[in-house]
């Protein structure tokens, strides 16, 4: 989407910095999202269908990086400290 659609048409070449873009969560609702693009909050919405788990390891296990917020997961998994006893 990036290379077909984002950077040639939209003009968006970063989508960790351009102001022109935002990501919503996985747990919007579609009707919201339509009621912002009906509301001129937003000019266009794209939906896209979840990435299997198995995909994003297969990326990871090549060490190699998925698009920004491509990797929403819900619920949030706990990491860093919160694990681990600080004893």
């Amino acid at each position: 989407m990036s290379n077909n659609i984002l950077a040639p048409i939209l003009n968006i070449t970063d989508e960790k910095t351009d102001k022109n873009i935002s990501f919503e969560a996985g747990t919007t609702s579609i009707s919201a999202i339509k009621e912002k693009v009906d509301n001129n909050e937003f000019s266009v919405a794209f939906i896209l269908k979840p990435i299997p788990f198995s995909a994003i390891k297969e990326v990871a296990n090549k060490n190699k990086f998925m698009p920004p917020k491509s990797t929403y997961i819900e619920p949030k998994l706990r990491s860093g400290l919160t694990i681990y006893s600080l004893d």
